[in-house]
């Protein structure tokens, strides 16, 4: 089978992966959105939505505390300098995190190893965005092939192969793949992806988001709060009502003209001529049961 259509059936991969990954985004940016959620709100009632970043938590805490100390290789217990040096070359120390970050977003994250042709001896290791990535495993657990996607400056499609002795680098043009740069012919023996997994499963290379326990929780309280904010516009305040007044009773006697309906409800009228009008109004609504929903 030719490399195109390699890369034929793993870029038939990508559309679900990035529609699985948009989701995850949204929660962990905090963008999720109520209709989402599955709660009818009504446009009028929009500016009460809210969304609850618990999500961001799970991912970030845990990744916060990780830090990396030496390296050293099975069966050594020295500290390899060539190995560390090579991570700082790469500005790893940052990048790393964003690896860590992603994996715990999406259930799986990429760092990709290729040749240097500036500093043969330092190899190019980078970050990648699992959301551009879909990979091959064949039944020992071994990568056989991966690819990944963007779009250029020039909004043209663009595509990296990753096979087990070479990398091609594609453009499409129109329906049809072309290689737009000389392949690199590393000669490694295997692909040159390492994917980190998230809470790997025997047999599933996709990993699980932290965010999977959380998010469900997450939309209960976005929900709870969001109905606290439309009780206590509607409901904190006591309804006050009066009977056996005149439209006339509400003029302001300095203006001459009629009250606002805020000024008229903050400042309802105590007293009339009337002798039969009567004023009371209804107490407000307790909203402690929302609050004993999100504390539990």
């Amino acid at each position: 089978m030719g490399d195109i259509d390699v890369l034929n059936r793993l870029h038939r991969k990508t559309p679900k992966i990035r529609r699985d990954y948009k989701h995850l985004d949204m929660y962990y940016e905090g963008l999720q959105k109520i209709d989402v959620i599955g709660l009818a709100v009504p446009p009028e009632l929009g500016m009460f939505e809210v969304a609850i970043n618990v999500p961001r938590m799970a991912v970030d805490e845990p990744e916060r505390r990780q830090q990396l100390r030496a390296f050293q290789r099975s069966g050594s217990d020295k500290i390899d300098r060539g190995l560390q040096e090579a991570w700082e070359y790469n500005n790893l120390p940052s990048q790393s995190s964003l690896l860590h970050k992603d994996c715990r977003t999406f259930g799986r994250g990429f760092a990709v190893v290729s040749t240097n042709p500036e500093e043969p001896d330092q190899p190019l290791i980078t970050v990648e965005s699992p959301e551009a990535f879909s990979v091959e495993i064949d039944p020992r657990r071994r990568m056989t092939a991966a690819l990944r996607t963007y779009t250029g400056d020039d909004d043209r499609q663009r595509a990296t192969l990753y096979l087990p002795n070479k990398s091609r680098y594609l453009i499409r043009d129109g329906h049809d793949w072309a290689d737009e740069f000389d392949p690199d012919e590393h000669g490694l023996g295997r692909v040159p992806v390492v994917m980190f997994l998230n809470r790997p499963r025997t047999g599933r290379w996709t990993g699980v988001s932290e965010m999977a326990d959380v998010i469900p929780m997450t939309d209960a309280i976005a929900r709870i709060i969001t109905n606290t904010q439309i009780g206590a516009e509607a409901l904190a305040w006591p309804h006050r009502w009066a009977a056996g007044v005149k439209k006339e009773d509400f003029i302001n006697p300095k203006t001459g003209k009629p009250m606002a309906t805020w000024e008229a409800y903050m400042t309802i009228l105590k007293v009339t001529s009337n002798k039969d009008a009567k004023f009371g109004s209804w107490d407000a609504a307790q909203l402690s049961n929302f609050t004993y929903a999100v504390n539990a």
